[in-house]
């Protein structure tokens, strides 16, 4: 009789691993330097079950990019983090997952630190960053220097974007041009700049509960393997 099981990693129920989708996931991922039989050993295989319940989503291994991971992931399930930025507890869905992962090529090892709105204010600050960086190199004109201070002041560093707002006024030979840019320095030169980094940084401490609930996962699933006496059974790091 077969010792080989597929384990829910989120209601713990059990197939034969042969009755389940594994094999197939298994050959369609055989040149992707896997050791034979390691879907046998994945701990985050999800039942039909709870896929109908919207518990987790099935993952497609073949489209992952992992480095540090034994393998790839074989389900997805709603992560809930703290934004390194905002503080606010925020939901790192299944369905985002698989975007993240799947389609836009993000290694299983990174985790979001920040919520989503974070992430694309983070994402405009770095873009605007190049810019800057790109304009700085030999600004052209009116136009360039018109663009570089309206970029320090989009990152609330009034002082420089005043100085390079009063360059551009001074380079306009239009009067009316010169009116407007004037009005725009009145109006931000008074203002203080922001103490905050830019591009904003962050710290959080999601990889280290997104790699605690895996674990936790991980050690449910191989007790019930034990239980039932499957011979693929995985060590802990702890066992000889």
């Amino acid at each position: 009789m077969s010792r080989e099981f597929a384990v829910c990693a989120y209601c713990l129920a059990h197939r034969f691993w042969k009755d389940t989708d594994l094999p197939a996931v298994e050959r369609a991922n055989q040149d992707r330097y896997l050791r034979a039989g390691w879907t046998k050993q994945a701990a985050d295989w999800v039942c039909p079950a709870c896929e109908a319940a919207g518990v987790a989503v099935r993952a497609c291994p073949e489209k992952q990019v992992w480095e540090t991971f034994r393998w790839p992931a074989l389900s997805f399930a709603d992560f809930a983090g703290i934004c390194g930025l905002c503080r606010e507890n925020f939901l790192f869905s299944a369905a985002e997952q698989q975007r993240f992962y799947e389609e836009s090529g993000v290694p299983l090892e990174v985790v979001p630190n920040n919520c989503g709105g974070c992430r694309e204010i983070v994402r405009r600050q770095k873009a605007a960053q190049v810019r800057l960086e790109e304009l700085l190199v030999d600004p052209a004109g009116a136009e360039d220097f018109e663009s570089i201070g309206e970029i320090y002041a989009g990152a609330q560093r009034y002082k420089k974007a005043v100085e390079a707002l009063r360059r551009a006024r001074n380079l306009h030979t239009d009067p009316n041009e010169k009116q407007r840019l004037r009005a725009r320095v009145d109006e931000l030169r008074d203002k203080p700049d922001s103490p905050e980094p830019w591009p904003l940084s962050s710290y959080s401490s999601n990889p280290h509960f997104y790699n605690e609930q895996r674990l936790q996962r991980a050690d449910a699933v191989r007790d019930k393997r034990v239980e039932l006496g499957d011979r693929w059974v995985l060590k802990r790091p702890d066992e000889a």
